[in-house]
């Protein structure tokens, strides 16, 4: 589902960008976040397996659409001579609070809040509810400034 994902992405952006949305890969990245809360959020709650499974699938294909779409959304309005400190430096940001403090955090709240192992699903939860609707209000907090540096871009 990840790969798929990844494809879709791509397909998604070029085809919004044939019909004139020079920002498309920022409403692919905005869409496919705010579809990923439900998904994350319910995916370790539900006690049906197939259920759980069928949302881990969705989940995993959500998170390659965004995994796919945000390096390009970043360098379509990146200028030519700093797109690799861009994506460096957003690469080392993500990779950092998404490797480094998502796991701690859901390590933290098993251990300190809950202190049972067995309640580890409730922790995955709980940070999916406060990491990804952070991360879709700060792209809608900057989705104009987006849209018109992508036509800025899309005009030259």
């Amino acid at each position: 589902f990840g790969i798929l994902g990844s494809i879709t992405g791509g397909l998604l952006v070029d085809l919004l960008r044939t019909k004139g949305h020079a920002d498309a890969a920022y409403k692919v990245l905005l869409v496919a976040s705010a579809i990923a809360i439900p998904l994350g959020v319910s995916m370790p709650l539900v006690t049906n397996l197939y259920a759980s499974i069928a949302l881990l699938s969705g989940f995993v294909f959500v998170l390659w659409v965004i995994g796919a779409v945000y390096p390009t959304a970043l360098v379509l309005i990146s200028p030519n001579h700093f797109r690799a400190q861009m994506s460096a430096l957003s690469f080392f940001v993500g990779n950092i609070i998404g490797m480094g403090i998502g796991p701690t955090a859901v390590a933290l709240i098993t251990d300190y809040v809950f202190a049972d192992e067995l309640l580890l699903k409730y922790s995955l939860a709980i940070v999916t509810i406060l990491a990804l609707p952070i991360a879709v209000i700060i792209l809608l907090t900057g989705a104009k400034h987006y849209s018109l540096r992508a036509m800025a871009y899309a005009n030259r």
